[in-house]
C-alpha cells in the first residue's frame, strides 16, 4: 500500500514528468525517422456521444475574465490595487504564489512596504479553501513553459474556481505566467491578457531590493541575492530557450534582461494590450481609462476613481546609475540580444 501511494505521487509530480519528458525526448530524437510526430486526435468510432478533446478546450461557459502578466518587480501589485479598489473587480493577488492566499492564516500576512495601498493580499481568497485540493507549489519554478496544447488539470480547475467564485468580474494578478500564456489563452478563450512592462534596468533595481550588489557579481554568485528566483528560472527554462544556457561567470543583470525580454515577447504577442509601468505612473487617469476601455469596461463612475488617488506616487530618479554606468548596460544588452536573436532564429527552425 505504502509503495503504491508513494508511486502516485511521483508520478502525478510535474517535476518527475517534466524530467521524464526530456528524456523520452532525447531518446526519440536520437532515432532518425521514428516517433517524430504522434498521430492527431481522432474520435472513438464506437461511441459518438463522448465529448470530444476539440469541444473541451473551446471552455465558452466561463465569464469574461481579465489576466494581468508581468514579471517580478513590474509594478504589477499596483495594478492589482488599482483594480480592488475601483469597486468593480474581485482582484486576485499572485493566485500561484507559494505564501498560498486562500489558507488565511493569520500569522501568515506580512505586506511588502514598497506595495503602497496594498493591505491585505488575502483579499478575494476568503471561504476558497477548496484550493488547497488542487495547488501546487511546483508551478513557482518549475513547467514555466506551457504551449497551448499542454494540460495541467490542477492548474486549470485551481483558475476555474477563482473565476466561477469571482462576485464582480474577476482580474487574476499573475507574475507566474510569462510563458503560460499559450496555455491560457486556449482554455480561457473569453479572457482578456493585459500585459505589463516595465523598464528593465528599474526593475533589476527593484529585484534587488536594497542591497548592496556589485555590478562586477557573476551569476555563479548571486544565489544569496536573488530574492525574486531568477536563478530556478534559468534552470527550468532553459531547457526551452537556449539563450538562458548561460555560464558561470555571466552577469545576472544578463540572466534578468534575457528572460526579460522573453517575457515581453510572448506578452506582446499573446496579450491583448501591453501597457507600461511609467506610463502609469506619470499620466495615471488617461492611461488607466484607455486601458479599461481596450479591455471593454468603460463605465467607471468618477467618485470610484477617486480611490486610487493615494496609490499612485510620482516616478523616483533613476536608480540604475548606481549600480553601473550607461555603457556597461549597453554592453550587457548588446550582448544579450545577440544571443536572444541566435536562440529564437534556431527555434523557428
Amino acid at each position: 500500500m505504502v509503495e503504491n501511494y508513494l508511486l502516485a505521487k511521483l508520478l502525478s509530480s510535474w517535476r518527475f514528468n517534466h524530467h521524464l519528458q526530456e528524456k523520452i525526448g532525447s531518446s526519440i530524437a536520437a532515432v532518425p525517422g521514428r516517433y517524430s510526430k504522434f498521430p492527431s486526435y481522432s474520435e472513438n468510432p464506437y461511441n459518438q456521444k463522448l465529448t470530444s478533446a476539440a469541444s473541451l478546450k473551446k471552455r465558452n461557459d466561463l465569464p469574461y475574465t481579465i489576466f494581468i502578466s508581468s514579471r517580478f518587480r513590474s509594478g504589477s501589485t499596483l495594478l492589482w490595487t488599482i483594480f480592488h479598489q475601483l469597486g468593480l473587480f474581485t482582484s486576485y493577488y499572485e493566485p500561484l504564489n507559494e505564501r498560498r492566499w486562500f489558507q488565511n492564516l493569520d500569522d501568515d500576512n506580512a505586506v511588502d512596504p514598497t506595495h503602497i495601498g496594498a493591505t491585505d493580499y488575502r483579499t478575494n481568497y476568503e471561504g476558497l479553501g477548496e484550493l488547497s485540493e488542487f495547488y501546487s507549489l511546483e508551478w513557482n519554478n518549475s513547467r514555466l513553459f506551457m504551449q497551448d496544447d499542454s494540460i495541467d488539470l490542477n492548474l486549470r480547475t485551481y483558475v476555474d474556481i477563482l473565476i466561477k467564485r469571482a462576485k464582480l468580474v474577476p482580474v487574476l494578478q499573475f507574475n507566474r505566467v510569462d510563458f503560460r500564456l499559450p496555455w491560457l489563452k486556449t482554455n480561457y478563450p473569453n479572457a482578456k491578457i493585459l500585459h505589463l512592462l516595465r523598464n528593465p534596468r528599474e526593475q533589476w533595481m527593484s529585484t534587488l531590493y536594497g542591497q548592496t550588489v556589485p555590478s562586477s557579481i557573476t551569476l555563479g554568485e548571486f544565489e544569496r541575492y536573488d530574492r525574486f528566483y531568477l536563478i530556478p528560472w534559468i534552470k527550468d527554462l532553459r531547457t526551452v530557450f537556449s539563450c538562458l544556457d548561460l555560464p558561470e561567470n555571466t552577469s545576472p543583470y544578463a540572466a534578468h534582461y534575457i528572460l526579460w525580454r522573453l517575457s515581453q515577447i510572448f506578452g506582446e504577442h499573446y496579450g491583448d494590450i501591453t501597457v507600461r509601468y511609467e506610463e502609469v505612473m506619470s499620466n495615471p487617469l488617461p492611461v488607466l481609462k484607455t486601458c479599461l476601455e481596450q479591455l471593454g469596461i468603460s463605465e467607471i463612475p468618477k467618485e470610484n476613481w477617486a480611490r486610487i488617488s493615494n496609490t499612485i506616487r510620482a516616478p523616483g530618479k533613476p536608480r540604475w546609475e548606481f549600480f553601473a554606468s550607461k555603457d556597461w548596460f549597453l554592453e550587457q544588452e548588446e550582448l544579450c540580444e545577440f544571443y536572444l536573436r541566435e536562440s529564437l532564429e534556431i527555434n523557428r527552425q
